[in-house]
């Protein structure tokens, strides 16, 4: 009897052992998702991970001799209120952090939207909700599932719902899906880039795309996405004749320039003293540009100097 009882103290012990060291493989299912760290008897933030960032929950083994996730109720602070909450703890990145419950899908693995998919209640294509996942959407998948007699192959997909601030599961089709690892990750660097505020790393983001093997629906996302932080030419809308004198109100001490282009970045050809001067508009455009607290339209303007006539262009908050 004693040995029997010694022979299961050591398998329980065994198990909580390997409770404690199994890990499972998770997926931050939140853009900018948040770790914390215990402190104070609540949790405090520590750091932002993105979407599709992989992680491990760390596990215990449980009064039933299960092994399950780590789990603590804890609070935190929203909008300087305290919440409760419910965490699990998760390594990432070699450290202990500890992250919502409902942000991280467990035992999936990720994948992206090649193509706009409506998503499924059920492993039914005639069961659709009233949404869909866009292009370039991260979202983890797992099982896989036959619909309508074997027609269509389905993914169960996990994914966060941004504006309801809840995790929701469903199906997509998989024809819609990638898990090709050059796939997942450009849509991370497409991430990167639209977060990205100086233009060298935008560029450099954009050049190490190109270099992966990417499937031609994300290429041509990524593409269009380039030519849209390409500056606009304004006078892509034409310009309108104007035809008269206007008063110089530069409201400065330095003189005003006048450039090549209607754009801050074409070279200046001349400069106009300042403050009560005249000169001849000629036309404006027809699109506008913000610069400063002004949304105005370049003017082309003519100005007569003690040498010779500058034609040229300024824009239209110095000008009445």
């Amino acid at each position: 009897m004693k040995k029997i009882v010694i022979t299961v103290l050591a398998a329980l012990l065994s198990l909580s052992m390997y409770g404690a060291d199994k890990k499972i493989p998770a997926v931050m299912l939140q853009s900018q998702g948040s770790l914390y760290e215990e402190k104070d008897g609540g949790m405090e933030w520590v750091k932002s991970i993105d979407l599709g960032s992989e992680l491990e929950v760390l596990t215990v083994t449980n009064e039933y001799g299960e092994v399950v996730p780590e789990v603590k109720k804890s609070t935190r602070v929203v909008s300087k209120k305290t919440v409760d909450c419910t965490c699990y703890h998760v390594q990432y990145d070699g450290k202990k952090y500890w992250v919502l419950h409902d942000r991280i899908s467990m035992n999936e693995k990720v994948a992206v939207i090649t193509k706009d998919a409506a998503i499924y209640r059920s492993a039914d294509v005639s069961d659709v909700k009233n949404s869909s996942l866009p292009l370039t959407e991260i979202i983890t998948y797992g099982q896989i599932y036959e619909a309508n007699n074997g027609k269509f192959k389905l993914y169960k997909i996990s994914y966060f719902d941004e504006v309801n601030y809840v995790t929701r599961t469903g199906y997509v089709k998989m024809a819609k899906v990638s898990t090709a690892k050059d796939d997942i990750t450009a849509v991370k660097m497409l991430q990167k880039i639209r977060s990205a505020k100086d233009e060298n790393v935008r560029n450099e983001l954009f050049k190490n795309l190109s270099k992966l093997n990417a499937s031609s629906e994300i290429k041509t996302y990524a593409a269009d996405l380039m030519k849209s932080y390409e500056p606009k030419d304004i006078l892509d809308d034409g310009v309108d004749t104007v035809e008269a004198y206007f008063e110089v109100t530069n409201n400065a001490d330095t003189k005003l320039n006048i450039r090549s282009l209607p754009n801050t970045n074409s070279d200046v050809i001349g400069q106009i003293e300042g403050d009560g001067d005249v000169v001849w508009v000629n036309s404006k455009t027809v699109a506008t540009e913000k610069i400063g607290d002004s949304e105005k339209s370049w003017y082309n303007i003519s100005y007569e100097t003690d040498e010779d006539v500058i034609t040229g262009w300024v824009f239209g908050a110095y000008l009445k």
